[in-house]
Protein backbone atom coordinates (compact mmCIF):
# COMPACT_ATOMS: atom_id res chain seq x y z
CA UNK A 1 0.00 0.00 0.00
CA UNK A 2 2.82 2.37 0.87
CA UNK A 3 4.49 1.75 -2.51
CA UNK A 4 1.21 2.49 -4.30
CA UNK A 5 0.66 5.66 -2.27
CA UNK A 6 4.18 6.90 -2.99
CA UNK A 7 3.83 6.18 -6.72
CA UNK A 8 0.40 7.82 -6.95
CA UNK A 9 1.22 10.95 -4.95
CA UNK A 10 4.77 11.09 -6.32
CA UNK A 11 3.58 11.67 -9.87
CA UNK A 12 4.39 8.23 -11.28
CA UNK A 13 0.77 7.24 -12.00
CA UNK A 14 -1.00 10.45 -13.05
CA UNK A 15 -0.01 13.50 -15.03
CA UNK A 16 0.85 16.55 -12.91
CA UNK A 17 -2.46 18.18 -13.97
CA UNK A 18 -4.53 15.12 -12.97
CA UNK A 19 -2.66 14.74 -9.68
CA UNK A 20 -3.29 18.41 -8.90
CA UNK A 21 -7.03 18.03 -9.59
CA UNK A 22 -7.19 14.88 -7.46
CA UNK A 23 -5.44 16.49 -4.47
CA UNK A 24 -7.11 19.92 -4.57
CA UNK A 25 -10.37 20.53 -2.71
CA UNK A 26 -13.02 21.44 -5.26
CA UNK A 27 -15.75 24.05 -5.03
CA UNK A 28 -19.36 22.97 -4.67
CA UNK A 29 -21.94 24.20 -7.16
CA UNK A 30 -22.99 26.90 -4.68
CA UNK A 31 -19.40 28.25 -4.51
CA UNK A 32 -18.03 27.10 -1.16
CA UNK A 33 -14.84 25.04 -1.04
CA UNK A 34 -15.33 21.53 0.28
CA UNK A 35 -13.03 18.93 1.78
CA UNK A 36 -12.90 16.63 -1.23
CA UNK A 37 -10.68 16.23 -4.24
CA UNK A 38 -11.29 13.48 -6.79
CA UNK A 39 -11.76 10.44 -4.54
CA UNK A 40 -9.82 11.88 -1.60
CA UNK A 41 -10.57 13.89 1.53
CA UNK A 42 -8.37 16.97 1.79
CA UNK A 43 -8.27 18.73 5.15
CA UNK A 44 -6.35 21.29 7.12
CA UNK A 45 -8.04 21.29 10.52
CA UNK A 46 -7.46 24.42 12.56
CA UNK A 47 -4.12 24.08 14.34
CA UNK A 48 -3.41 20.67 12.81
CA UNK A 49 -1.40 19.29 9.93
CA UNK A 50 -2.74 19.40 6.36
CA UNK A 51 -3.55 15.88 5.14
CA UNK A 52 -4.93 13.99 2.18
CA UNK A 53 -6.71 10.73 3.01
CA UNK A 54 -8.88 7.93 1.82
CA UNK A 55 -10.55 5.22 3.86
CA UNK A 56 -12.53 2.10 3.27
CA UNK A 57 -14.13 -0.78 5.02
CA UNK A 58 -16.66 -3.53 5.00
CA UNK A 59 -17.75 -6.48 7.07
CA UNK A 60 -14.83 -7.34 9.33
CA UNK A 61 -12.28 -4.71 8.27
CA UNK A 62 -11.55 -1.02 7.92
CA UNK A 63 -8.61 0.92 6.57
CA UNK A 64 -7.21 4.42 6.49
CA UNK A 65 -4.43 5.86 4.35
CA UNK A 66 -3.30 9.44 4.92
CA UNK A 67 -0.50 11.54 3.54
CA UNK A 68 0.79 14.63 5.35
CA UNK A 69 2.69 16.39 2.54
CA UNK A 70 4.11 19.24 4.65
CA UNK A 71 6.03 16.82 6.88
CA UNK A 72 6.36 13.97 4.35
CA UNK A 73 4.52 11.53 6.62
CA UNK A 74 2.39 8.60 5.52
CA UNK A 75 0.11 6.81 7.97
CA UNK A 76 -1.58 3.60 6.86
CA UNK A 77 -3.85 1.71 9.24
CA UNK A 78 -5.39 -1.66 8.41
CA UNK A 79 -7.91 -2.96 10.95
CA UNK A 80 -9.66 -6.26 11.30
CA UNK A 81 -12.71 -4.72 12.95
CA UNK A 82 -15.65 -3.01 11.31
CA UNK A 83 -15.48 0.77 11.32
CA UNK A 84 -18.53 1.03 13.57
CA UNK A 85 -17.40 -1.51 16.18
CA UNK A 86 -16.81 -0.45 19.80
CA UNK A 87 -13.03 -0.50 19.21
CA UNK A 88 -11.49 2.60 17.62
CA UNK A 89 -11.59 2.38 13.83
CA UNK A 90 -8.71 3.04 11.46
CA UNK A 91 -9.48 6.76 11.13
CA UNK A 92 -9.39 7.30 14.90
CA UNK A 93 -6.20 5.23 15.21
CA UNK A 94 -4.59 7.36 12.49
CA UNK A 95 -5.49 10.48 14.47
CA UNK A 96 -3.90 8.95 17.59
CA UNK A 97 -0.68 8.06 15.72
CA UNK A 98 -0.35 11.57 14.30
CA UNK A 99 -1.03 13.10 17.73
CA UNK A 100 1.71 10.97 19.28
CA UNK A 101 4.19 11.81 16.49
CA UNK A 102 3.32 15.52 16.84
CA UNK A 103 3.79 15.52 20.60
CA UNK A 104 0.09 16.16 21.19
CA UNK A 105 -1.94 14.42 23.89
CA UNK A 106 -4.02 11.44 22.87
CA UNK A 107 -7.49 11.30 24.43
CA UNK A 108 -8.56 8.23 26.34
CA UNK A 109 -10.63 5.89 24.15
CA UNK A 110 -14.37 6.34 24.34
CA UNK A 111 -16.25 3.26 25.47
CA UNK A 112 -19.61 2.99 23.72
CA UNK A 113 -22.49 1.25 25.49
CA UNK A 114 -25.83 0.63 23.87
CA UNK A 115 -28.97 1.36 25.91
CA UNK A 116 -32.52 0.18 25.19
CA UNK A 117 -34.84 2.77 23.64
CA UNK A 118 -38.49 2.09 22.90
CA UNK A 119 -39.64 1.74 19.30
CA UNK A 120 -41.86 4.85 19.42
CA UNK A 121 -38.90 7.03 20.42
CA UNK A 122 -36.72 5.45 17.70
CA UNK A 123 -39.43 6.03 15.08
CA UNK A 124 -39.27 9.78 15.75
CA UNK A 125 -35.78 9.89 14.23
CA UNK A 126 -36.86 8.54 10.82
CA UNK A 127 -36.44 10.97 7.96
CA UNK A 128 -33.96 12.62 5.65
CA UNK A 129 -31.59 15.19 7.14
CA UNK A 130 -30.05 17.58 4.58
CA UNK A 131 -26.52 18.56 5.63
CA UNK A 132 -25.61 20.40 2.42
CA UNK A 133 -27.08 20.75 -1.07
CA UNK A 134 -25.01 17.74 -2.15
CA UNK A 135 -25.29 15.52 0.94
CA UNK A 136 -28.08 14.21 3.14
CA UNK A 137 -28.47 11.38 5.64
CA UNK A 138 -31.55 9.18 5.65
CA UNK A 139 -32.54 7.46 8.90
CA UNK A 140 -34.77 4.39 8.64
CA UNK A 141 -36.23 2.03 11.25
CA UNK A 142 -36.20 -1.63 10.27
CA UNK A 143 -37.18 -4.38 12.70
CA UNK A 144 -36.60 -2.15 15.73
CA UNK A 145 -33.10 -1.10 14.51
CA UNK A 146 -32.21 2.38 13.27
CA UNK A 147 -30.09 2.62 10.12
CA UNK A 148 -28.21 5.58 8.63
CA UNK A 149 -27.43 6.05 4.95
CA UNK A 150 -25.61 9.04 3.50
CA UNK A 151 -25.98 10.16 -0.10
CA UNK A 152 -24.30 7.56 -2.36
CA UNK A 153 -23.08 5.59 0.67
CA UNK A 154 -23.83 2.22 2.21
CA UNK A 155 -26.47 1.79 4.89
CA UNK A 156 -25.30 0.83 8.38
CA UNK A 157 -26.93 0.39 11.79
CA UNK A 158 -26.70 3.05 14.47
CA UNK A 159 -27.05 2.31 18.17
CA UNK A 160 -28.41 4.45 21.02
CA UNK A 161 -26.04 5.32 23.86
CA UNK A 162 -28.78 7.47 25.45
CA UNK A 163 -32.35 8.06 24.25
CA UNK A 164 -31.05 11.04 22.23
CA UNK A 165 -27.43 10.17 21.36
CA UNK A 166 -26.37 7.52 18.85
Amino acid sequence: IFTWQQALLGGQVLSPASLSKMTTAYKYNHGTVGNNGFGLVIRQPRGALHFIRHSGGGPGFNSEMAWYPDVKLSVIILGNVEGFAPAPGAERLREYVVSILSGQPVPAPIVHRQVPVNAKALAAYRGTYVLSPEFSITITLEGGQLFQQGTNQSKFPIFPETPTQF
